[in-house]
């Protein structure tokens, strides 16, 4: 597989022993190595909170041999959170809990693995339901702007027009979806921020259809400002991990492992 299938074990520091984080790289689905985890920021500082991580490799695309990587990708999503279920507690990974997280391209197949596994599209047919899901600038959707549509063809190729709308997450949100948190950069300037917003919308617009019945709860953090609301000047373009809301998205693990463990 050219190393396209290949993962990094991170193992907990400390707090306890609490869950897995999948996590998947950025890279405009045609660049990008597990290796590089400088990105990762508060994903990373989860190990001092009692989870463990798992950086993986996927198939990527190439655009100039017209090989696209849709759904290899997602197949290899599949793949990996499959292994950790399977053999995560012999590397020292609580596996009750899975989270898949991603950077840019690779918030896009931690997004869709988390809201697509109930999908009745064959394409999604080897994803296992995940605990939660986390997203830092992903493409949401191929509507999100110019940029956005860009990414998505070069991710599906020849097959763009027909598997666009199959490979947006706004298209799979709904009442039995686990809890996500989606963080974008109000001056993103890769991936619109219009694809956080017209999630919101979809959100919202659930909500008011499904009332309580909406299991999972989404965070959008749109960061542009710090928690006084005071403007920030840095961390607010692409994948704004050391802007992001910290304590929020501390919450937002807590809330899951909550969700995950308490007695049915």
């Amino acid at each position: 597989c050219g190393g396209s299938q290949e993962l990094d074990v991170y193992a907990v520091r400390e707090g306890g022993d609490r869950g897995t984080i999948v996590y998947f790289h950025g890279g405009g689905f045609v660049t990008g190595d597990k290796s590089d985890i400088t990105g990762l920021g508060n994903i990373k500082r989860q190990l001092a909170r009692g989870f463990g991580v798992v950086s993986v490799n996927y198939r990527l695309a190439d655009p100039e041999s017209g090989e696209n990587a849709f759904p290899d990708a997602m197949a290899d999503v599949a793949a990996a959170v499959d292994w950790v279920r399977a053999h995560g507690a012999d590397h020292g990974l609580n596996t009750d809990v899975i989270i898949t997280a991603g950077g840019s391209a690779g918030g896009t197949l931690a997004a869709l693995a988390g809201t697509a596994a109930n999908s009745s599209d064959p394409v999604f047919a080897q994803l296992e339901p995940v605990d939660g899901w986390m997203s830092m600038s992903g493409v949401m959707t191929w509507k999100g702007g110019e940029n956005s549509e860009g990414w998505m063809q070069a991710w599906l190729g020849p097959d763009y027009e027909d598997q666009r709308d199959v490979a947006s997450v706004t298209n799979h949100l709904d009442s039995d979806d686990p809890p996500g948190y989606l963080a974008h950069g109000a001056d993103d300037t890769f991936v619109e921020t219009g694809n956080a917003e017209l999630l919101e919308d979809e959100v919202s617009l659930l909500n008011r259809l499904l009332f309580w019945r909406w299991r999972g709860k989404i965070t959008v953090d749109i960061v542009d400002d710090f928690s006084d609301g005071q403007p920030m000047a840095d961390n607010t373009g692409h994948q704004p991990i050391g802007g992001a809301n910290s304590t929020v998205m501390d919450g937002w693990f807590d809330d899951v492992v909550e969700r995950s463990t308490e007695p049915t």
